[in-house]
């Protein structure tokens, strides 16, 4: 219907009526049904329904009442045949009235979702990095959601920064065009009354972890406030390790105690300044290994910032692996290879009583489910958790009409280049054949020995010829070898493939 209304709208599609009568009531929609106020006058028009009666059958289309519904087609048709329209005509109106009343609103409820879909949509076209950071700000209590709409802010172009004490305000905030600076509030463990107490004293910012704790006044920033905060990453633009910050959090919270309690008695120190005869310790510590900060960030920020488990990753999954965004092209009774991380599990018990379970896998470029079933999953329990990052030889089902992946097998994403053999093709032009190309391409290849045998297809008028290179011109595969072979020989002229030549 959405495409008939923009067609006739447009005048590509003539305006047509489903009876004469009606012309006055869809006049304004170009024929067609739009609010449940036109199935209303509609019904009242071509079979005499009371305004009162059609609002029964409004209701009854909308909920599904299966049994009202067919006590109100027969008294419909019967309106109808009564008023001269036929009974093939009745009928058909009233299925097309009852599958437009699925997902009618009414013409006020309507206008009001226009005007505001209208009004997000100019904002998001027009000021996309304030529009995302209120989005972000409206959702920031749940985690889910917060990570669904940086995924989209990733897709516009949007960077968002990790929270930092010094600039991050209780909510996302636009810091330039393009960049929106993590909410305190966002975090984890940290509670309003702290963040207020903090922003009330930053002024242009803190030299130190220490200099915070000194300035804060009142209670409300504890301890379970200030791990969470080192934790997130909230102090990492001040120069010093999570870890370092984490040993010294006792001195931290001592400082604040005895800070409060001089400015309550009104005494200074010796200096005259609260605090001014404390001495920073230097902080050398060595930071935490990447995966353990990581784990802090997913666990308090419900997403990962500062870099992703899948970095390190990266070039294994362009080279070995289907990337999920092009999954869907799969033909039923195809095999692929996937990787990522594990985002959601669900296990459930079969009728026979053993376990199956349905994944969701992300690799970076999309997502997709993933069925398991009993066979694979006793084998693969262990690697199967939120989190883990797996690799997956999969084939393509169906079910219900719709796309099945389904697990053949389970490995650690480690695990995938010992398990995968890639081979090279590189295709010419036959006019491109000569001397100097394939002295450049040799040169090249022995730059970067390994176990992948090169096959050269050469083609010319729709013919081709395949060479395969001998064992000494076998390659490791990798992305600056194909950027390099594709400098030589053109783009979309280098193919990796999982030993299979195509």
């Amino acid at each position: 219907m959405t495409d008939d209304y923009v067609q006739r709208r447009s005048g590509r599609q003539s305006v047509s009526y489903p009876h004469p009568s009606l012309a006055e009531i869809l006049e304004e929609t170009y024929g067609l049904p739009i609010y449940q106020d036109q199935l209303m006058l509609m019904a009242q028009k071509l079979a005499s329904f009371s305004l009162a009666e059609a609002d029964i059958l409004r209701k009854a289309m909308g909920k599904k009442k299966k049994d009202i519904m067919a006590s109100l087609r027969e008294k419909f048709i019967a309106g109808c045949r009564t008023n001269g329209v036929s009974q093939e005509l009745a009928t058909q109106v009233f299925n097309d009235m009852e599958k437009f009343a699925r997902y009618g609103f009414n013409k006020s409820h309507a206008t009001a979702y226009a005007i505001v879909s209208y009004w997000t949509a100019y904002l998001k076209a027009n000021y996309p990095t304030h529009f995302m950071a209120s989005l972000l700000a409206s959702v920031q209590g749940d985690t889910d959601k917060v990570a669904q709409y940086i995924g989209e802010c990733q897709r516009m172009g949007i960077e968002v920064l990790p929270p930092d004490i010094s600039e991050s305000e209780c909510d996302f905030t636009p810091v330039s065009d393009g960049r929106i600076r993590f909410g305190l509030g966002a975090i984890k463990h940290v509670g309003n009354g702290a963040i207020a107490l903090i922003l009330a004293v930053r002024r242009d910012g803190f030299s130190s972890f220490f200099d915070l704790c000194q300035r804060i006044e009142g209670d409300g920033v504890d301890r379970e406030t200030l791990e969470a905060l080192i934790k997130a990453g909230a102090f990492d633009s001040l120069g010093v390790t999570r870890r370092g910050l984490l040993m010294r959090l006792s001195e931290g919270l001592e400082l604040m105690q005895i800070a409060r309690r001089e400015r309550q008695s009104g005494q200074c120190s010796f200096f005259n300044g609260v605090g001014q005869t404390f001495v920073e310790p230097t902080i050398m510590d060595e930071e935490f290994p990447q995966a353990e900060l990581l784990s802090f960030e997913k666990e308090l920020l419900g997403l990962y910032v500062s870099a992703h488990p899948l970095d390190r990753h990266r070039e294994a999954l362009a080279l070995y692996c289907t990337p999920l965004s092009e999954i869907t092209t799969i033909k039923e009774g195809e095999g692929e290879t996937v990787g990522g991380r594990v985002k959601k599990l669900r296990r459930i018990a079969t009728r026979n009583g053993s376990q199956m379970a349905f994944l969701t896998l992300e690799d970076g470029t999309a997502e997709a489910e993933v069925t398991v079933f009993p066979r694979v999953l006793e084998t693969a329990y262990d690697l199967l958790n939120v989190d883990r990052l797996v690799g997956l030889k999969l084939t393509a089902g169906n079910r219900n009409g719709e796309l099945n992946l389904v697990a053949d097998e389970v490995f650690p994403l480690d695990e995938l280049e010992t398990r995968m053999r890639l081979s090279v093709t590189l295709t010419l032009k036959e006019p491109e054949v000569d001397s100097e190309r394939l002295e450049a391409v040799s040169t090249l290849m022995k730059e970067h020995p390994g176990e992948a045998p090169v096959l050269f297809r050469v083609e010319d008028e729709g013919e081709s010829v395949e060479v395969m290179a001998g064992r000494s011109f076998c390659v490791h595969p990798s992305s600056e070898l194909k950027e390099g072979l594709e400098a030589l020989l053109g783009e979309g002229r280098v193919r990796f493939l999982n030993g299979v030549r195509q």
